[in-house]
């Protein structure tokens, strides 16, 4: 029974008016009856709560009723579980045995900081995330003026310094062919814009590679929306050339290849779309490498018709023509 309502984690007015009778006959009401929580896993139930009393009192029948076993020494008492763990100290002090709670373990298995000072996170923080032995180390040799002694666990973890230190797992391009007829799989991918308008007022470049003979196709578009028009159209004429060869199509995850017009044809002609990961452009890498090889062959095509032509008024806009040039 306890006296303090602030003990309780749930308790219930009581429905009766009881009393309780001490040694000295001095007679007090039963408040109310509730839970009290001692750690996660133990509980105390039943306690009362009564008017006036200033004290804690732990009944040893009750905790022998939910199962405990109490330990009495000379100086100190254990209680514990069923299983024989501890589950909080009994101190002694002159004739009366105090219980305390505030070093009960809290469970079985621990974090690895429940322990440790905050001072040591937060130095370990302020000093830029520097490795806790160094840390510690240093604050036992005075070399930091306001820092102060600080000692910690060998296995002690920083989730902030664990998400810096991953990274991501390498992806090595396949070096065979998925397919094995022309027109199976079709990869696509966009580039742009350009730093410079075309002579057609062209910013986008749709790039699209069959997977078996590593063909490309190139198409010039004002924006990107412009994409799926260009799409339509070499898939209907690829119908004609390779009826029904035309499996699936596998590009990125941006919105001019993510969007409702290529689901309705993808379904309709019954094309699966594949799309890579976000922010992993390597599972795009067969179009992604066919882009890189463009562009390498663009810029040498271009530097020597730029000398060649460059007394002859080449101007910037013409080097999309220059593109398509590279691409066949």
């Amino acid at each position: 029974m306890t006296g303090d309502k602030n003990w309780f984690s749930s308790f219930k007015r009581a429905s009766q008016a009881k009393r309780v009778t001490f040694g000295d006959a001095y007679s007090t009401s039963v408040v109310a009856k509730g839970i009290v929580e001692v750690n996660d896993r133990f509980m105390f139930k039943d306690v009362a709560l009564v008017d006036n009393l200033k004290y804690n009192l732990l009944s040893v029948s009750q905790m022998i009723d939910e199962d405990l076993e109490v330990c009495f020494k000379k100086n100190e008492c254990k209680v514990l579980d069923a299983s024989g763990d501890l589950v909080f100290k009994i101190s002694r002090f002159g004739r009366v045995f105090k219980a305390n709670f505030d070093n009960s373990p809290s469970s079985k298995h621990r974090c690895l900081v429940a322990n440790v000072s905050k001072s040591l996170f937060f130095w370990h923080r302020r000093l830029g995330h520097v490795g806790f032995d160094h840390l510690t180390r240093v604050s036992g040799l005075d070399l930091i003026r306001g820092l102060p002694k600080l000692k910690g666990d060998s296995d002690l973890v920083c989730s902030s310094c664990r998400h810096g230190k991953m990274h991501a797992g390498s992806h090595p391009p396949l070096t065979m062919v998925m397919t094995n007829a022309p027109g199976q799989l079709l990869h696509l991918d966009t580039v742009g814009p350009s730093r410079v308008q075309s002579f057609g007022g062209k910013w986008y470049v749709l790039v699209i590679v069959d997977d078996y003979f590593r063909y490309s196709w190139v198409f010039f578009m004002t924006s990107k929306d412009e994409a799926f028009g260009h799409f339509r159209s070499l898939i209907l004429r690829l119908s004609v050339d390779l009826p029904g060869a035309l499996r699936a199509i596998r590009s990125d995850n941006g919105t001019e290849f993510k969007n409702s017009s290529f689901d309705l044809f993808c379904a309709e002609k019954g094309i699966e779309h594949q799309f890579s990961s976000p922010y992993v452009p390597q599972q795009n890498g067969v179009v992604e490498r066919k882009k890189i090889e463009f562009w390498l062959r663009w810029l040498g095509q271009c530097w020597m018709n730029i000398e060649l032509l460059g007394g002859f008024g080449l101007k910037l806009y013409l080097l999309h023509a220059m593109f398509q040039i590279v691409c066949f």
